[in-house]
């Protein structure tokens, strides 16, 4: 459609700042949006943008707050949702911090942290 190809043209444009500002609607729109279309188009754009320009456009703290966003997504109703989700979740997890994905990892197979020992 039309709103593909002009998300799409955007992405080329997509930097730190901009998309740090993009975050809060984003986030808002994957867990508010109207319909499955409107959750996966988020994920695609959200994949596209971590896929073609990764640090050039998202830094570690956008991909932290959108790795826990995206986390929820993986359980939506929608199994569309829910792919398009898991594809959007591995592209943010190589921009996120290593603690934040292995939190957030943790916290999704509700496995307890590790214990760590002098030993």
């Amino acid at each position: 459609s039309t709103h593909w190809a002009t998300l799409q043209k955007l992405v080329p444009m997509v930097d730190p700042p901009r998309f740090a500002e993009l975050v809060p609607a984003l986030s808002q729109l994957l867990r508010t949006g109207v319909g499955h279309i409107t959750r996966v188009g988020v994920c695609q754009f959200i994949t596209w943008v971590a896929g073609e320009r990764g640090r050039l456009a998202i830094d570690q703290t956008a991909a932290n707050t959108m790795l826990k966003v995206l986390s929820s997504s993986l359980t939506d109703p929608s199994v569309a949702v829910q792919r398009a989700s898991a594809t959007a979740f591995a592209h943010m997890g190589r921009l996120a911090a290593h603690d934040t994905l292995a939190e957030v990892t943790r916290r999704l197979f509700k496995a307890p942290p590790p214990q760590l020992s002098d030993k």
